[in-house]
């Protein structure tokens, strides 16, 4: 019986960490980049390295058509949790610090040229916000950016440049 259980424990802590994507890979046809979001929560740093293991990177919006479609991929998977940050989804923006006049970047290091901030956002609210997510319900596009806590639990979105040969 025992056996049993830590075998138990062993799987079910095994499943946790897989990554658990809740949408196929969607081509956005303005770039031909493929993206796809993933339920399974994760901290800013942990998705990063999940979308790196997809052979990407966590999705990142230079233009407000890119955005929209990745804010629309952040609100339709059916698989939003109750408590609402975590119904969040991160994506690849970022900054190095919280002192006023640092710049927000993307996940390649680049100094971010296009951004969608909410109103009175980013406010830096529990200070050391230098992450940045969408706020989604599961069926209302919110396409607007909050900055937020980069160790807290959201799902994610990663991007790959090429839609050929995507894992399943």
């Amino acid at each position: 019986m025992l056996r049993v259980s830590i075998a138990m424990i062993v799987i079910a802590t095994t499943l946790a960490d897989d990554p658990m994507p809740c949408t196929g890979w969607h081509t956005f046809l303005e770039n031909g980049h493929c993206y796809r979001k993933f339920c399974d929560l994760r901290s800013w740093t942990s998705a990063k390295v999940v979308c790196e293991q997809q052979g990407g990177y966590l999705a990142t919006p230079r233009s407000s058509s890119e955005n929209t479609f990745i804010a629309a991929l952040s609100a339709n998977s059916g698989k939003e949790h109750w408590y609402s940050y975590l119904g969040w989804t991160w994506f690849g923006v970022y900054r190095d610090n919280v002192k006023p006049g640092t710049p927000w970047k993307l996940i390649d290091g680049t100094i971010a040229k296009y951004n969608n901030f909410n109103y009175g956002e980013p406010n830096n609210g529990y200070g050391d916000e230098r992450c940045v997510n969408f706020k989604t319900n599961g069926y209302n596009i919110n396409d607007h950016w909050n900055d937020y806590l980069c160790e807290k639990p959201a799902f994610y979105v990663c991007e790959r440049n090429t839609c050929h040969d995507v894992p399943p």
